[in-house]
This record gives structure tokens, sequence and C-alpha cells, in this order.
């Protein structure tokens, strides 16, 4: 399989990211011990786009954690197209993720994470957006659907790819599972 970024190994192993988890020092050590690629925390394209220095902090990494992608969430083409470039610009990691998995209910009731999984028109023009604001390569996280009505990942998997995302990861639960019941 051909990954859009340097993954350094055939079957290479991933590390999921999770927020207040996968920060800077973990991520280090889990390159150490074997994770050939590493994800940042979530970040908010909100609060990217208005430059709120923690935020850039957050999304600091050490050129040892390499190849490293920032993961961003938000539910604006625009503004998530804004947090991108900018992201691009400041942070230079080797590939973007959008976050179309956190079930968290602050996150979803602004239509962030899976929120976004309600409406795949809205989930193609931030792909969209996001890739034509930078030159990295654009990949995402998604959850198997909303809710067991709404559950069709390979549709969700084949707007995403034809949006242009390059590379695609799958929480095989719904939104409304959260993180309990079976995977499927």
């Amino acid at each position: 399989m051909d990954f859009p970024y340097r993954t350094g190994s055939e079957c290479p192993l991933f590390l999921a990211p999770m927020a207040g988890v996968s920060e800077s020092p973990f991520r280090l050590l889990c390159r150490r011990f074997g994770a050939d690629v590493v994800v940042s925390e979530f970040i908010s394209a909100v609060g990217v786009a208005r430059g709120l220095e923690h935020l850039f902090q957050d999304m600091r990494f050490e050129e040892a954690e390499r190849p490293i992608g920032i993961q961003l969430y938000g539910a604006d083409a625009t503004v998530m197209a804004r947090a991108a470039e900018m992201v691009t610009a400041v942070m230079r990691p080797d590939f973007l993720d959008i976050n179309f998995g956190c079930p968290v209910k602050k996150v979803v009731k602004n239509n962030g994470g899976s929120g976004c999984l309600k409406d795949l028109d809205l989930v193609e023009r931030i792909i969209r957006a996001v890739r034509s604001a930078t030159s990295l390569p654009v990949t995402v996280k998604i959850r198997s659907g909303w809710d067991d009505a709404q559950r069709d990942p390979v549709t969700i998997a084949l707007r995403c790819r034809d949006a242009g995302a390059q590379a695609l990861t799958l929480h095989a639960r719904t939104r409304t599972q959260m993180f309990s019941g079976t995977a499927n």
C-alpha cells in the first residue's frame, strides 16, 4: 500500500490520536517503541484561524516524531482551509488529518468531529477546501456513521476519497455508540 507520506515500513504502525494523551512526550515514546507514524491531538480549526497561541504550543513537535500529522476539526470549510494554510506554513507537519470521528458532545454540538457525518456534502466541502489550502497530503478519520440508521462507512469513505482524501482511518463504531459496544 502506498501512503501519501513516508512511513518507513511496508506495514506501518500508526499511533491513533487521543485528546489528553497524544502529546509530544507520549508521541516520542511511541516512536521509540515502534510507531511508524504519529498524529497530534485534535486541534480546533476555529482556534487556529484566530491565532490562539496555546494551540500552536499544543501542535509543536520534535523532528524525531516525523512523520507526523496535525489533526484539525471544525465544521466550516472556509475556517478549516484557513487553519490548514496556517498549520502548513507555521508548523510544517508531514500531513494534515481531518477529524470526522470525535463523538464528544461539546465538539458535536457545533457539528464538528462525527457531527459532520450527518451532512456528507459538508464533509466533501471541508476536504476540498483543506486540499486547496495546503500542499501537504490530507487524510481523514471517520466513524462508520452517525447512528445505526446512518451507518455506511463505505459510502462515507468513497465520498471522502472523491473529495480528495489521500488516506482514511475508520473507527468502526457510530457516533451514538461513543466508545462502547462492539466495533463493526
